[in-house]
């Protein structure tokens, strides 16, 4: 939770299309703002502790079945979700060690039975495309006694993961939902992207207008990329992540990627795999719900695009897909 200190900074009356009025505090730094590393121990940044869509989300799942795609810590999900009467929440993540305090504090709440963990390998999202895809299948999962029946999940979430990737993975991560929920369940993921301030701030937003005239070319069908991938040598920009934090040590293994959303990339991932289920033999029962920006509650002052009016508030993009019967 944001802190009530000496440095808050301003607050700022919100008004969403979607999630109505709220405040959003800023704050000096994350710290203040009550910011949590993600599960990377803060490598890229910070994860929000609250924010309208997750809250809005997560709020329904008394008696459901929740399914949780890099978990983290479980703050902003998993352990919301038990508290709110979740039937099953099923936590997945690459690290063991993000699981020993979620397990402490759903004992602590009395609903230790209905959490459920399985931690995954932390390439399970690069491998090609299945043929016959399954919850188990897609995640690559050895031991599936703690994953979810295929078409048993009323709510899956990728908060914070989906951006660390590639337009192949978000199309796995689909294969995914289609395989997990139930008709008429949802999927949501949130782009976090404090990683905008660095792509303005790299050379004062052209970089950004260039990846949103991309990303509308690419919801067009007029090019196979969306212009927010970011890749040395694969993305449009030829840029990475790590030249535009400025943090060289970043730029090893699969660390270079980054996938930057707006409606556009939905839009044009969702297309493209549509294309994909055809080739394969599959149906596509996915269908867009919903997507927008928003701010969140609770920000720090390195976050928030106040120079550049085009972007302010649109540090983050959310979209919900639906599964169709």
């Amino acid at each position: 939770m944001a802190n009530s200190g000496l440095n808050l900074l301003w607050e700022e009356a919100i008004s969403h299309p979607h999630y109505g009025d709220y405040t959003q505090r800023v704050y000096e730094d994350v710290e203040d703002a009550g910011h949590l590393p993600l599960a990377t121990g803060g490598t890229y940044g910070w994860g929000m502790p609250n924010d309208p869509p997750t809250a809005e989300f997560v709020g329904d799942a008394a008696g459901k079945v929740l399914m949780d795609v890099g978990t983290g810590l479980g703050h902003a999900t998993v352990l919301p979700a038990l508290e709110n009467g979740a039937a099953a929440v099923y936590a997945t993540d690459v690290s063991e060690g993000n699981f020993a305090d979620m397990r402490q504090r759903a004992e602590a709440m009395g609903c230790g039975d209905a959490l459920h963990k399985q931690l995954l390998d932390a390439g399970w999202w690069d491998r090609p495309l299945s043929k016959r895809p399954t919850v188990a299948t897609v995640l690559g999962a050895l031991a599936t006694a703690d994953l979810p029946a295929d078409g048993s999940v009323d709510l899956l979430v990728a908060r914070h993961s989906l951006q660390f990737g590639d337009p192949s993975t978000v199309l796995r991560f689909f294969d995914l939902a289609a395989a997990a929920l139930k008709p008429g369940g949802q999927a949501m993921a949130i782009n976090f992207t404090p990683f905008t301030h660095y792509m303005h701030q790299f050379d004062n937003g052209r970089t950004m207008r260039r990846i949103a005239d991309l990303n509308w070319d690419y919801a067009a069908g007029d090019s196979d990329l969306p212009g927010g991938y970011l890749h040395p040598t694969e993305g449009y920009m030829h840029h990475s992540l790590a030249e535009l934090m400025g943090k060289a040590e970043l730029a090893t293994g699969q660390d270079y990627r980054f996938l930057f959303f707006d409606e556009h990339t939905v839009v044009g991932l969702l297309r493209d795999w549509v294309r994909s289920r055809q080739e394969r033999g599959l149906d596509a029962p996915l269908v867009i719900a919903g997507r927008n920006f928003f701010a969140p509650s609770s920000i720090a002052k390195v976050n928030k695009l106040v120079e550049d009016d085009a972007h302010a508030n649109k540090e983050n993009f959310v979209f919900t897909l639906q599964k169709q019967s």
